[in-house]
């Protein structure tokens, strides 16, 4: 943008960048394949295992120092961040609040192949939160029927994974002497862990660059916003 004659500026964005080198859960030496939650913390737990389907359970029971099992109902949609502004719908905060309240030592989710969520991944985190600190793993709604057989018994649950603090950076570019008479363009490009690239408003942003490129607005001498 600088060689097209641009103004650029930028901004720091703290962000939460992720690893996991895998996990694994056990109950009396049978192993159930699981996989890290994406933006979850990593732990190496043991513990009674508690089969939970509806969240009005959660009210009643006792889950502290438990690992649960979330299947059914209760797993059958993503759960919203619990700091995302702008959606997030009051049964996922609920849910959200009685399992911290709660306090178990992890979670284990057994999710549904459902086209309509998380792009089609089967089986899909139910949770992907880096503000949600307890540790989650999740799996196959088949795998999890397996699982059931252990509840009440005591499993063992490691997952490898690590949150990493990152900077990253919101780029402005912007060409205008002019105050008035401009032209706004926006779009905003999103990706996530266990995608093959960009999944959202790819296009727009395709727009935005080929207009900038062919110096559209700068031929019509009006501003051009784009982030």
């Amino acid at each position: 943008m600088n060689e097209l004659g641009w103004k650029t500026e930028s901004t720091e964005l703290p962000v939460i960048d992720w690893h996991s080198d895998g996990a694994s859960l056990t109950c009396e030496r049978q192993a159930f394949e699981v996989l890290s939650s994406h933006y979850s913390l990593g732990c190496p737990v043991s513990g009674e295992l508690v089969a939970i389907d509806r969240a009005e359970q959660l009210e009643t029971a006792n889950i502290e120092d438990k690992i649960l099992l979330l299947h059914g109902a209760i797993a059958a949609q993503q759960i919203a961040p619990k700091n995302f502004p702008f959606w997030n719908p009051e049964e996922h905060q609920l849910l959200i609040a009685l399992l911290e309240k709660g306090n178990p030592k992890a979670l284990v989710c057994a999710t549904e192949r459902n086209a309509a969520t998380a792009g089609e991944v089967y089986p899909f985190p139910l949770f992907e939160d880096g503000d949600f600190d307890i540790p989650s793993v999740y799996m196959k709604d088949t795998e999890g029927e397996k699982l059931l057989a252990c509840a009440g018994k005591t499993v063992e649950l490691v997952s490898r994974a690590r949150r990493i603090p990152e900077i990253a950076y919101n780029v402005i570019g912007q060409n205008s002497s002019v105050d008035k008479d401009r032209i706004v363009i926006t779009a905003h490009i999103d990706t996530k862990i266990g995608t093959t690239g960009a999944m959202d408003n790819a296009k727009k942003n395709r727009l935005i660059h080929a207009n900038i490129k062919k110096k559209y607005v700068m031929r019509r001498k009006r501003g051009i916003f784009a982030a």
